[in-house]
């Protein structure tokens, strides 16, 4: 899957999160694509400087993983993945 194909119904983004929380390794890596591009540009921007962002990006999808299971469904995903981004890679 690329980011610029469109997700199927059953790949829409509760149901990967959903996945995801089950460790299925392939909604991981379908979340980490839909996310990764913007994240990269939210982090660079917030951080002012280009030369670091990509490990900046890892650490935040590293966390992601790590803490999928608290994931309240019903909650932005979006949001929480980038809290994560702001919060825990040092600029909160």
């Amino acid at each position: 899957m690329t980011t610029s194909m469109a997700l199927s119904e059953k790949d829409d983004l509760a149901s990967l999160v959903q996945r995801a929380q089950h460790l299925e390794a392939r909604a991981f890596e379908a979340l980490v694509e839909l996310h990764a591009c913007r994240l990269h540009e939210f982090l660079w921007r917030i951080n002012g400087r280009y030369n670091g962002t990509e490990d900046m990006v890892q650490d935040v999808f590293l966390r992601m993983v790590q803490r999928i299971q608290g994931y309240k469904p019903g909650a932005s995903f979006d949001a929480w993945v980038f809290q994560i981004g702001v919060m825990d890679i040092g600029m909160g």
